[in-house]
């Protein structure tokens, strides 16, 4: 080793081709990661909120189904008290229709209200699964910009040019990297 080759990390921090060629695998690498969960997380919005649409067209089902017995259940109770007065036309006994009452409404119409609430919970999981995948495509598009800043770096003679490359593209890549952490990893 001669006395003006360079040492240690003076030596590694002066070949800046070298740290552009790492820095760009890395990025390129989170960039392709972070794209797949924004894809994966649009899978899952997609997949929750047809979920949500089954559930919301099952539930008005329902409602449909209840308020059809409860119509049919009031024309013969209506029928059944136009026959009952007649028959005891003198009795003043207070009277009270089983329409009226609330666990009658509860049998027919709760099932609507459990598929209806479900179909609520599910449009709200796609829409922070959405938000997510939001966020994601947001990351890799700073990524994509790091990349480009990197590329030009590798390209660029002047090292001073070089270097302010390298520092933005990575702090923009730092700075991506931090809001793809805050989200959580999800699979298929």
């Amino acid at each position: 080793m001669t006395a003006n080759t360079p040492r240690g990390l003076h030596a590694w921090l002066g070949n800046a081709e070298l740290i552009i060629v790492i820095v760009l695998g890395i990025v390129s690498v989170a960039t392709a990661w972070v794209s797949c969960q924004a894809a994966l997380y649009d899978g899952q919005t997609a997949k929750a909120l047809s979920l949500s649409q089954s559930a919301t067209a099952e539930s008005e089902s329902l409602y449909l189904e209840g308020n059809q017995e409860y119509v049919q259940d009031s024309q013969t109770l209506s029928r059944l008290t136009e026959l009952q007065v007649q028959i005891e036309a003198e009795d003043t006994e207070f009277y009270r229709s089983p329409l009226d009452d609330e666990e009658y409404q509860a049998v027919l119409f709760s099932p609507y209200g459990e598929k209806s609430d479900e179909a609520v919970a599910l449009t709200q999981q796609a829409d922070q699964l959405d938000a997510r995948g939001d966020w994601l495509t947001l990351t890799t598009v700073l990524m994509a910009i790091s990349l480009f800043l990197l590329g030009v770096a590798a390209v660029v003679r002047a090292r001073r040019a070089q270097y302010s490359l390298i520092v933005i593209g990575s702090a923009i890549f730092v700075f991506a990297s931090a809001i793809t952490l805050t989200i959580p990893v999800t699979w298929v």
